[in-house]
């Protein structure tokens, strides 16, 4: 399989994903599986709430969806610039930091 027909086929799933986000709510849905590190530890990760949010963000409710996950909303930004920069890609600086940002903020969500 060539690497356009990959990026095509992962872009229609993309999208059927953000439409079917975009209608349905996550929190409404009992079959929506729940988070097994959640459901293990009572902790949450650093995704948890990251449907959610997506959901929220799709139908412009903002407040909402950084309750949900203010990571995954400060994230979406540096997602853009990786995908488009090379540059900052193999920053090894750059992916450090994002990682320790991870890591921080799975602690502090569960502290405070």
């Amino acid at each position: 399989m060539t690497r356009k027909r990959r990026i095509f086929i992962v872009g229609i799933i993309a999208f059927a994903v953000v439409i079917f986000l975009f209608f349905y709510n996550p929190a409404n849905i009992q079959s929506f599986p729940r988070c097994p590190f959640l459901v293990l530890t009572s902790y949450k990760c650093p995704g948890c709430g990251t449907l959610r949010g997506i959901h929220s963000l799709l139908n412009f409710r903002f407040s909402d969806a950084w309750h949900y996950n203010p990571l995954m909303v400060i994230s979406i930004p540096l997602i853009i610039v990786l995908l488009t920069s090379p540059r900052v890609r193999h920053s090894v600086v750059f992916v450090r930091t994002i990682f320790v940002g991870i890591v921080l903020y799975w602690i502090l969500r569960n502290v405070l």
